[in-house]
């Protein structure tokens, strides 16, 4: 297997962070520590977390907490169906899930029309 490096990356020449698309990103989404690589962040590339992470977009910068990780100050249980639907490219919730209103409020922050329509209709 080969080696794969973790985020946060280094530092770009303007000041930014460098993203490469096959590194580990290491994201706290509020206090909710989250691993995922950079491709699954950016397959949707308009959303609010492609722009982020998409290479040509380093201008934009995340606040890191204590230990470097990515932080969002967003509700960290409900972003695992976020980034479940950034991986799988579909939304899969428990039977009894009771938050719908809530995660569209999520999808909706993290500019994902597709999954709001999905929680709305």
């Amino acid at each position: 297997m080969g080696e794969s490096s973790t985020l946060p990356p280094s530092q770009g020449t303007d000041g930014g962070q460098v993203v490469d698309g096959g590194q580990v990103v290491e994201l706290n989404v509020g206090g909710l520590v989250y691993l995922t690589n950079c491709t699954t962040l950016t397959n949707f590339p308009h959303s609010l977390l492609g722009a982020i992470f998409a290479s040509h977009a380093q201008h934009h910068r995340l606040v890191t907490d204590a230990k470097g990780r990515f932080f969002l100050d967003r509700d960290g249980q409900l972003f695992r169906y976020i980034l479940d639907f950034m991986r799988n490219m579909r939304l899969v919730l428990p039977r009894d899930f009771k938050e719908r209103e809530r995660l569209a409020m999520e999808a909706d922050f993290f500019q994902l029309p597709s999954l709001v329509k999905q929680l709305c209709s």
